[in-house]
C-alpha cells in the first residue's frame, strides 16, 4: 500500500511527464515552422521543383513535334495486245505496280517547366544584380581609396612644411649668420 506523500509524488511525476510529452509533440516541427512561414514556404517549393522531387504539371508545357515521311514507288506498265497480221492494237491493258510504301514518323517532345524556369531566370536576375552592387561598392571603395591617400599626401605636405617652418623658427639665429656669410663676398664685389 502506497501511503499519500507516494501518491502525490507520483501524481507530481506523472503530471510532469504528461506536461513534457504534451511540449515535445507540439514544439519545434519543421513542418509547423514552414506553413507559418510564408518565405519558408516559397523556399521549400523552389528547392522541391530545382531538385525535380516536384513537378507542377498545372505549368507544364508539352510541345509535340512530329515529321512525317511517305516514299512510294509505283511503276506503270502498258501491255498492247496487237494482230500481227492486220498490225493493229486490238487491246491497250495499263498495269499499276506500287513496289514500296514508307511511312516513318518522327516525334520529338519537348517538355518546357515554366515554373522551373521562372525560378532559375529569377536567381540569375538575383546574381546578376548582386554582382552589379558588388562592382559598385568596389568602384566606391577605389574612389574612396584615391581620395584617402590624396589627403594622406596632404598631411605629409603639412607635415614635413611644419617641421621645417619650426626648424627654422628654432636655427633662425645660425641660419640667419650663415645666410650673411653667403652673400657678404658677393656685396664687396658690387
Amino acid at each position: 500500500m502506497m501511503n499519500k506523500e507516494t501518491k502525490i509524488i507520483l501524481g507530481i511525476y506523472l503530471f510532469a511527464i504528461l506536461i513534457a510529452v504534451i511540449i515535445l509533440a507540439n514544439s519545434c516541427s519543421p513542418v509547423k515552422q514552414v506553413k507559418k512561414d510564408h518565405n519558408k514556404v516559397k523556399e521549400v517549393f523552389e528547392y522541391a521543383i530545382l531538385t525535380g522531387l516536384e513537378e507542377c504539371v498545372n505549368d507544364t508545357i508539352i510541345n509535340s513535334k512530329s515529321d512525317t515521311t511517305i516514299v512510294s514507288d509505283t511503276l506503270y506498265s502498258i501491255d498492247y495486245l496487237t494482230d500481227t497480221v492486220n498490225n493493229q492494237v486490238i487491246k491497250e491493258v495499263t498495269k499499276f505496280i506500287n513496289k514500296t510504301v514508307t511511312v516513318r514518323d518522327t516525334f520529338k517532345l519537348v517538355v518546357t517547366d515554366k515554373t522551373k524556369e521562372n525560378i532559375l531566370v529569377n536567381n540569375v536576375a538575383e546574381i546578376t544584380s548582386q554582382k552589379v552592387k558588388i562592382e559598385n561598392d568596389l568602384i566606391a571603395k577605389e574612389v574612396q581609396l584615391k581620395e584617402m591617400k590624396q589627403k594622406k599626401n596632404r598631411w605629409a605636405f603639412r607635415f614635413w612644411l611644419l617641421i621645417v617652418l619650426a626648424a627654422i623658427v628654432i636655427f633662425r639665429k645660425p641660419i640667419g649668420k650663415l645666410l650673411v656669410k653667403i652673400i657678404s663676398p658677393f656685396k664687396h664685389k658690387l
